[in-house]
């Protein structure tokens, strides 16, 4: 152990030499004046490079998929640092604990099942899911803000519309659309239809696109055109909220049909096996 202090010691030494004279060469080499300008160029230079990252890492695919998902901490970038820090993590708890081959079979596993770029791998499965979930949600939402409007007009006894005051009403109601809300509520004093146009695209749809367009142009409208408008596209939106219901509803019968489908052939395939063994014993005997 000894040995392992005075060698570590020595090697210490030898690099601390090795720096000081490493900085009075670069001293020697150039003066006050260009050691400043050098220091200013590397910095502008890791200032350009941060910048690039940060615009690599804003424009991923992966990125771009966590944002959609509502988890916007994450980037690429810190879900290699949580993959890296997992598999580290795994791999040094299951090599202390089992044998090699489970600590292979953990590392292609975790490999697999957490690389985002794979279509089928289990965080890319996860994200998928998670992002339609959000995307019924928004969905629902914006039927609501389409009976909620028509209720609020219907209730309003003036011709004149508040855009302002009706949208704001309306937060407390909503979740998922409430951003893009604020953001129209910010921008509609600057430009209904810019409002309207940005509304659209952040949430996309058919749904999305009347709503953008209604709520753009609401303005210029009188209460009895607006709740015309309103009436026309009632009959639309209760066909797509009901094929909405539909398509739940019948995913909601084929995941039971699959849940109780794989339960079934596990309980026979554990029964046909307790009989081989149950039978095997017996001839064995």
């Amino acid at each position: 152990m000894t040995a392992y202090v005075l060698t570590a010691i020595q090697y210490s030494v030898f690099i601390l030499f090795v720096v000081l004279a490493m900085m009075r060469t670069y001293a020697a080499l150039y003066s006050k004046e260009e050691r400043r300008f050098m220091r200013h160029r590397m910095k502008r230079h890791l200032r350009k490079q941060n910048e690039i990252t940060k615009k690599r890492t804003s424009e991923s695919e992966i990125t771009q998929l966590f944002k959609e998902a509502h988890l916007p901490w994450l980037t690429n970038y810190r879900f290699a640092v949580v993959r890296v820090v997992g598999l580290l993590s795994g791999m040094l708890y299951l090599s202390l604990t089992t044998t090699s081959t489970n600590t292979i079979l953990f590392l292609v596993g975790w490999a697999v099942l957490t690389e985002p770029v794979f279509k089928f791998s289990l965080i890319r499965l996860y994200l998928a899911r998670r992002i339609k979930k959000i995307t019924e949600m928004k969905e629902g939402e914006l039927f609501s803000l389409f009976a909620m409007l028509k209720t609020d007009l219907i209730g309003n006894t003036r011709e004149e519309i508040n855009v302002y005051h009706l949208l704001k009403d309306t937060l407390p109601y909503v979740h998922y659309i409430k951003p893009m809300l604020n953001q129209f509520m910010r921008q509609w004093r600057e430009s209904p239809q810019l409002a309207g146009q940005n509304f659209e695209a952040a949430l996309g749809g058919e749904t999305a696109q009347f709503l953008g367009d209604f709520l753009g142009g609401l303005h210029r409208m009188d209460r009895d055109n607006a709740l015309q408008v309103l009436e026309e596209q009632n009959e639309v939106f209760g066909h797509r909220r009901s094929e909405m219901l539909l398509q739940k509803a019948e995913v909601q019968r084929n995941s039971f049909y699959t849940f109780f489908f794989l339960s079934a052939f596990a309980v026979i395939g554990w029964f046909m096996w307790f009989m081989f063994q149950m039978t095997n014993q017996a001839m064995n005997m």
